[in-house]
């Protein structure tokens, strides 16, 4: 498999690791940086591990930037001309190659996949390191699947063409030893995916079992490997795997109820997570927290709101407009308030994995059988409703039903980051029509923009490395 280049290999594997922190929000002791022989063994295999999570924390992966970027450019969300400059070409589809948070997002994504990479090649089998090693696989296929999800088109994608040259992006398995004569090419799409998939399948094997609402939620564990490989199975149109994987956890994780949603995702470790990513009061960066950018004016920037459409589909009785404020005559996603023991506005644990996904992953993909088993979608689909303070259906039709998984997807998830990924992958038009958002052309599936271009520091770097069409 391929590896990555000079532009995102760390020159010091103790600084990539973050040894030094103090900050973790895994409760890594301090230390200071060390060589890489002292620090790569089992002692140190916890630490190692946590600088993984760590990567992820950045402003330019989890931190903020691949969950604003993936959110603006779906259509539940706006930026209006009340705004602070941030996101504005990303939410027009205007970027290009030199565009920052590309860039940033690039190498977050890369140097995760090199810290998963020590762990996994570079640490000794032992029955200790077994469970990180586990872990490592999970990150290792997350951050894969989220380059993926940026830089390449969705796999079933009008234009994805999953077997063509250069479609995926750089899969990366092992550590590189001499990175400045290193330059790699870009892998098919398929072959993406199926690294991907491998990487799940061993995380299965290997990470740490987990209880639902506890601690261990933040941690990449077996369950948390089969929900991705659920999402991952139906980004692929492969229904009947997707199924599997789903029911292998579907019943062990509670649905928030409507009398609980109000408070759940700026809580801890709650019912429905799989897996999220910890951010602790220490880590609080203020104006920069994730959830600033949807909080209102005088509390956050309130530059990202749900469009009139969005607003439209959320029904009186739906205990999901518990998330909206109207302030002002403008409506505001309080989604992202603010962690309700850590503190911090904005500040909060960004749920990656919940069970509200698997649910509607396998209703989907009941409805895209060869032969659609409706009644079976239908089931998972009024499960969530009746969570979420609506009455169930009783009868549907298979077309109807189709929407109304899109609808359950679009109500559910505004905010993390799904909405345009949903909208290509089922080659849709992605159109704002807003007469307050900033002027966007709409987006069809067969638009070169649906990818990110790959960032200039990349291609400049590495003449091997192809930039997507139309760039």
């Amino acid at each position: 498999m391929k590896k990555f280049n000079k532009y995102i290999v760390p020159s010091m594997l103790a600084s990539v690791l973050l040894l030094n922190s103090c900050n973790s929000a895994l409760d890594l002791k301090p230390q200071n940086s060390l060589p890489e022989e002292s620090v790569v063994n089992e002692k140190y295999a916890r630490q190692l591990i946590n600088g993984v999570y760590e990567q992820m924390q950045v402003v330019g992966y989890y931190g903020k930037d691949f969950q604003v970027v993936s959110e603006v450019i779906g259509d539940n969300v706006k930026i209006t001309s009340a705004n602070s400059n941030r996101y504005l070409n990303e939410f027009r589809f205007l970027w290009n190659p030199t565009l920052s948070s590309q860039g940033a997002t690039w190498t977050a994504i890369y140097k995760t996949i090199y810290a998963a990479n020590v762990v996994i090649n570079e640490l000794p089998d032992t029955e200790e390191t077994t469970p990180y090693k586990g872990e490592a696989y999970f990150l290792r296929a997350l951050a894969h699947l989220d380059g993926a999800r940026i830089f390449a088109r969705p796999y079933t994608n009008v234009n994805a063409n999953p077997t063509g040259a250069n479609t995926g992006i750089p899969v990366v398995q092992e550590t590189v030893k001499d990175p400045a004569n290193f330059k790699p090419t870009r892998n098919t799409l398929a072959e993406t995916y199926e690294a991907i998939i491998s990487d799940l399948k061993k995380a299965q094997e290997l990470a740490p079992d987990m209880e639902n609402g506890s601690t261990e939620v933040y941690r990449g564990s077996k369950d948390a490997a089969t929900a991705l490989l659920s999402r991952v199975y139906l980004y692929m149109g492969k229904y009947d795997e997707c199924i599997t994987e789903s029911n292998k956890i579907i019943a062990k994780y509670p649905l928030w109820t409507a009398a609980n949603i109000a408070t759940a995702y700026s809580g801890n470790n709650t019912s429905e997570e799989i897996f999220s990513l910890k951010f602790k009061s220490t880590e609080n960066r203020g104006a920069d927290n994730f959830g600033q950018m949807y909080n209102r004016p005088g509390v956050g920037y309130g530059d990202i709101r749900p469009t009139d459409a969005f607003l439209a589909l959320l029904s009186e009785n739906d205990t999901r407009n518990t998330f909206i404020e109207s302030r002002d005559g403008a409506y505001f996603l309080t989604k992202f308030a603010g962690n309700t023991v850590e503190g911090g506005n904005g500040l909060v644990d960004i749920k990656i994995l919940r069970i509200a996904e698997v649910y509607l992953n396998r209703a989907e993909a009941y409805s895209e059988l060869t032969s659609p088993n409706i009644a079976s979608s239908l089931s998972d689909v009024n499960e969530l409703r009746t969570n979420r303070g609506l009455s169930s259906l009783l009868t549907i039709s298979l077309a109807a039903l189709k929407e109304e998984i899109k609808l359950q997807r679009k109500l559910e998830f505004i905010g993390e980051g799904f909405r345009g990924t949903d909208i290509f992958r089922k080659n849709d038009t992605r159109t704002i029509v807003d007469e307050d958002a900033l002027s966007s052309s709409p987006i069809a599936p067969d638009n070169f923009r649906v990818a990110f271009s790959i960032p200039v520091a990349e291609t400049d770097a590495n003449p091997n490395i192809v930039q997507n069409t139309g760039y």
